[in-house]
């Protein structure tokens, strides 16, 4: 039996864009339930990182009011080196608070984009089920026989189609993660070739090198923490049909440590020499989570093919 090849391109192409709305859909609601997770969890950080960061700047207060414990120290002649500790600790803390209130405005930001996506194809699983009706209605129609068999190719290539969706946006966001990985790296390895110069009597403009590739280092730290969050949210969403362990909390864990120690001891190498070999780790462990999204994705595209071909090859035949 003949039928309307002009219906049914129009019914294959409002399914294949219904589709990919619903893929969409689909991650965006799992990525709302995840970023809404991690801005609790930065929340709680914060609050605790404001409390030490309070505490901190009273021990700075103390030491600068008229108190007997005060004059104590001025006799004995540690104050100075005890003010100066009180104020090194002061800023560290409010570093830390700093950087995670950023990565908290960051994650908010993206929660909220993240809800107005979503609505916006909220509406796309009604849609494609009006559709596929329609689409069962000409195929029965016309080659009645074959539906079943159409249709449960079609039901494969729509589970398909969402896995490479999040395939798709977790390669994304890993490919992010390393341009920040690798910006990260090279301005530790500045840092620790002026380092080693300032050790051997390089004078101020090594010292301020040192310290200015630092300063660069820490912001590249930063965007390593947002996207690597980014990451790992993304990742969730494959980890029922692809293996893949990214060690977050160890990360963020020699974030913290890397915010310690750096802005009030700049001589001490081996802490940048550390900081070095774990951007490192990092690199090669989300390098080799990329190299395994990208091989799933070339597979799944294979098949994705196959299964055209397969409906196109019934249609043509019926």
């Amino acid at each position: 039996m003949n039928y309307d090849n002009e219906r049914k391109k129009e019914l294959d192409d409002k399914l294949r864009q219904c589709v990919e709305n619903m893929s969409e859909a689909n991650r965006y609601k799992k990525l709302i339930k995840s970023t809404g997770e991690d801005c609790n969890k930065l929340t709680d950080k914060w609050h605790q990182l404001k409390e030490e960061l309070r505490k901190e700047e009273q021990d700075v207060e103390k030491l600068t009011k008229v108190t007997f414990t005060n004059f104590l120290h001025t006799i004995i002649n540690d104050k100075a080196e005890k003010l100066d500790k009180e104020k090194q600790e002061a800023i560290t803390a409010k570093l830390k608070c700093d950087s995670v209130l950023t990565q908290l405005e960051d994650c908010k930001t993206s929660l909220e984009k993240l809800n107005i996506k979503y609505s916006k194809l909220s509406q796309a699983e009604e849609e494609y089920k009006m559709l596929l009706n329609q689409k069962r209605d000409f195929i029965l129609t016309y080659m009645p026989d074959k539906w079943n068999e159409i249709e449960s190719l079609m039901e494969e290539d729509r589970e398909i189609s969402n896995q490479l969706k999040e395939i798709d946006e977790a390669i994304n966001a890993g490919e992010n993660t390393m341009s920040c990985i690798d910006n990260a790296r090279e301005a530790l390895q500045s840092a620790k070739n002026w380092g080693t110069l300032d050790m051997f009597g390089g004078g101020l403009l090594s010292t301020m090198a040192k310290r200015e590739n630092m300063s660069e280092a820490q912001d590249y730290i930063s965007d390593m923490q947002k996207w690597i969050r980014s990451f790992a949210r993304e990742l969730s969403d494959v980890d029922d049909y692809i293996n893949t362990e990214l060690d977050i909390g160890d990360f963020l864990g020699f974030a913290d440590y890397f915010f310690d120690g750096f802005f009030v001891d700049w001589a001490v190498q081996s802490k940048i020499n550390n900081a070095i070999e774990k951007v490192e780790s990092t690199k090669y462990e989300v390098n080799s989570i990329l190299r395994r999204l990208e091989t799933e994705s070339n597979q799944l595209n294979d098949r994705k093919n196959s299964i055209i071909n397969q409906i196109e090859t019934i249609i043509e035949q019926a």
